[in-house]
């Protein structure tokens, strides 16, 4: 009998271990998560009110995304949005405040899955200074669970579709 219990007790505090490991790097990911959140609401709520296209992603600098070793996923999130023929990006830290695309001459790629960036799909925008990386902001998790039916990829044909918009009236405009 005493064995009994001495089993469970030392199944609980096996279990008790690894909850109290485990707990903090969920509470972590509840709370930055929830700052995101804060942050791209007050993002959201500053746009034009006329925007086209808006959702929130995350971003990578080419060097960031190069990077084998990173301590987190991007660089930072906050809102892509197309305003007349302008992709914008409005991020919450420093040198993401606001970065520009122009329809005409950005370079949009689609990236796919890469092994130093985990199991996250990623799209390239590329201006005339630098290529910036995004995916959709999938929450507390890397997995989508997003009830709007919002992809990284969808996102990604619906900024290509602007773009040959974009290229289908400077075509008309020439003739």
């Amino acid at each position: 009998m005493n064995y009994i219990v001495i089993v469970v007790v030392l199944i609980l505090s096996i279990i008790l271990f690894i909850l109290l490991l485990v707990s903090p790097i969920f509470l972590i990911s509840y709370l930055a998560f929830k700052s995101r959140k804060r942050k791209q609401k007050v993002i959201m709520d500053s746009l034009p009110e006329n925007v086209s296209f808006k959702v929130a992603v995350r971003v990578n600098s080419s060097r960031k995304n190069d990077s084998i070793f990173k301590f987190t996923g991007f660089d930072c999130s906050g809102i892509l949005y197309v305003y007349g023929e302008i992709i914008y990006f409005k991020g919450s830290k420093p040198g993401y405040e606001q970065i520009e695309f122009d329809l005409k001459s950005a370079v949009i790629n689609w990236v796919g899955v890469q092994a130093q960036n985990g199991a996250l799909q990623w799209f390239s925008i590329k201006n005339n200074q630098d290529t910036y990386y995004f995916n959709m902001e999938t929450g507390i998790t890397i997995f989508n669970l997003s009830k709007s039916g919002e992809s990284t990829r969808n996102i990604y044909e619906k900024l290509k579709n602007f773009q040959a918009a974009t290229d289908l009236e400077k075509i008309g405009a020439q003739n």
